[in-house]
C-alpha cells in the first residue's frame, strides 16, 4: 500500500494534489494500491472525485510535527508500506520520527537540505549534481532528478507540432488560487486596443474576486472564463491549453504542463516556493520570467511589477523568432512519462 501525504487549500496550490494523483494512478495502474492522507476539505474531495481511498486527519496543514503519531497509528493500520510526501511544512523532524516505521519518498522542489527518507523526487528544469550533494548522508537517499522525472498527467503527453505564425488566443492562469487578484488586475490593465487578442481565464476553486471576472468578462467578449476545471471536468485544462498560441501563468505545475504541450509562455512568480521560473528561463522553455514577489504589500511597487508583466506579454505577442526558440527547447525536454518512472520507484519500495 502506498500512503500519499498531502493538501490543497487556499494556502496550498491544487498542483500538489495533481501531480500526487497523476503519481497514483501510475501506481494503481502496475497493481499497487493508494490511499490519500489529507488535512483539508479540498484535498478529500479531489482525492475520491478521482476514486481514490482517502483518510482526513484532525490536523491543520500546517500543523504536520503534532500529527506524526496519528500518521504512525494510520500507516500501521492500513499496512502502508511507501509514504509519499508533498508538503514544504515538513521537517528534519517529521521525517527522523517516520523514517524507522514506513519507507519515505519525498516530492521536493528546491533540494534545500537532507532529511531522513528513502527516495527523493526533484525534477524540475535546472537542478544539478551539486544540488544533490546537499540532501546526501553516507549517499543516501536516492535521488531522482530532472524534468525526465515530471509527473504529467495523460492528456498532457502530446505537444503542438508547429509554433503559431501570430497570436490570436492566450491562456491565462494563476492556479487554483489567486489570494492578490493578480488575473482581474492584469486584464484590466491590458491593452485590449492594440492587441486584438482573446484570453483563455482559468478561475480556480479559492478565486476570491470571481465576481469582479464575470463582470470583465461580460464587459469584453475577448475574455472567456473557465471554471473548476479539474480531471474529471468535461472540459479538459490540456483543451483549453491547446486552443491558445501562447500562455501567461504562475510558476508551478502549470509551466511544465504548457511546455510538455510546446506552448511558449511567460511566468511569474508571486511567492518563493515559485522561484524556480527563472531556471525554466534560463533553460530557454519559457520566454520570460516575471518576479512578483512582495506584490501587494503596498511598499508603491505595485505598477512597476504590473508593467513589467505586460511588457513581457506583449513582447511574447510580438516576436515570433523567440517563440520559435522557446519552441525548440520545449521539444526535447519533457517527454510526460515522468509519472511512470517515480511508479516503479515507489512501486520497488513496496
Amino acid at each position: 500500500m502506498l500512503g500519499i501525504r498531502v493538501d490543497a487549500n487556499k494556502y496550498i496550490a491544487t498542483g500538489h494534489m495533481m501531480r500526487c494523483m497523476t503519481i497514483a494512478k501510475e501506481v494503481v495502474r502496475l497493481g499497487g494500491k493508494v490511499i490519500f492522507v489529507v488535512s483539508d476539505d479540498m484535498a478529500e474531495d479531489m482525492a475520491r472525485n478521482n476514486g481514490f481511498e482517502t483518510v482526513k486527519i484532525e490536523y491543520e496543514y500546517d500543523e504536520k510535527e503534532v500529527e506524526t503519531e496519528c500518521l504512525i497509528k494510520l500507516i500501521k493500520q492500513y499496512g502502508i508500506k511507501v509514504l509519499l510526501v508533498d508538503s514544504y511544512q515538513v521537517t528534519k523532524e517529521y521525517f527522523s520520527s517516520l523514517v524507522d516505521v514506513v519507507n519515505i519518498a519525498y516530492l521536493d522542489d528546491t533540494l534545500a537540505e537532507y532529511v531522513p527518507c528513502h527516495l527523493r523526487i526533484c525534477y524540475h528544469v535546472g537542478m544539478c549534481e551539486q544540488d544533490v550533494e546537499r540532501v546526501l548522508e553516507n549517499g543516501l537517499p536516492k535521488v531522482l532528478l530532472g524534468p525526465k522525472f515530471f509527473p504529467l498527467r495523460e492528456e498532457f503527453k502530446d505537444g503542438k507540432l508547429e509554433v503559431a505564425p501570430t497570436v490570436e488566443d492566450i491562456f491565462l492562469s494563476t492556479g487554483g488560487t489567486d489570494p492578490l487578484r493578480i488575473t482581474d488586475k492584469f486584464l484590466e490593465r491590458f491593452d485590449f486596443e492594440t492587441y486584438r487578442v482573446h484570453f483563455h481565464v482559468v478561475v480556480g476553486k479559492m478565486f476570491s474576486s470571481v465576481e469582479v471576472l464575470e463582470r470583465l468578462a461580460a464587459e469584453n467578449e475577448r475574455i472567456t472564463l473557465y471554471k473548476n476545471i479539474s480531471a474529471t471536468s468535461a472540459i479538459k485544462m490540456s483543451d483549453i491549453m491547446k486552443s491558445c498560441d501562447v500562455a501567461v501563468t504562475a510558476g508551478g505545475t502549470t509551466v511544465g504542463e504548457l511546455a510538455a504541450l510546446h506552448i511558449p509562455c511567460v511566468a511569474f512568480a508571486f511567492a518563493n516556493n515559485q522561484e524556480l521560473i527563472f531556471k525554466y528561463e534560463d533553460k530557454g522553455l519559457i520566454m520570460k520570467a516575471v518576479d512578483m514577489r512582495g506584490f501587494g504589500e503596498g511598499n508603491g511597487a505595485d505598477e512597476v511589477r504590473f508593467k513589467q508583466l505586460l511588457e513581457a506579454t506583449y513582447e511574447l505577442i510580438n516576436d515570433s523568432d523567440k517563440r520559435k526558440c522557446v519552441y525548440k527547447c520545449q521539444e526535447t525536454t519533457i517527454d510526460g512519462n515522468g509519472a511512470a518512472r517515480i511508479a516503479c520507484e515507489l512501486m520497488e519500495l513496496m
